[in-house]
């Protein structure tokens, strides 16, 4: 009985997903998803906008004081019902909170 390289793939594969998609967060309710194809890799995770740090491919989203850091820059405040949502489609990275797109605050 082998060992298909499908199924290695698989397994290998949500081995770097879970490692790339991570959370540690008070009382927060996230969902994260990772993909990769032809056209390039996809990974995302959204979350409620309570106390906590989730990391996606090696950036760093936190909420503090009601502060959203990615990467420790800030993108303004939020409130604890607010929807968080990062998203990363190869090089191009977005931060949404409550449906609307986030730029870094100056």
């Amino acid at each position: 009985m082998g060992f298909s390289h499908t199924r290695w793939f698989g397994i290998a594969w949500s081995a770097v997903a879970a490692a790339c998609l991570s959370a540690q967060a008070g009382n927060s309710t996230s969902a994260s998803s990772s993909s990769s194809g032809p056209s390039g890799s996809s990974s995302e995770v959204a979350f409620s906008a309570v106390e906590g740090r989730h990391t996606v491919n090696g950036d760093v989203l936190e909420i503090k004081a009601h502060e959203l850091l990615v990467n420790g820059i800030f993108y303004g405040k939020v409130n604890s019902s607010s929807n968080v949502k990062y998203r990363v489609r190869g090089n191009e990275k977005a931060v949404y909170v409550d449906g609307k797109k986030r730029q870094p605050e100056k």
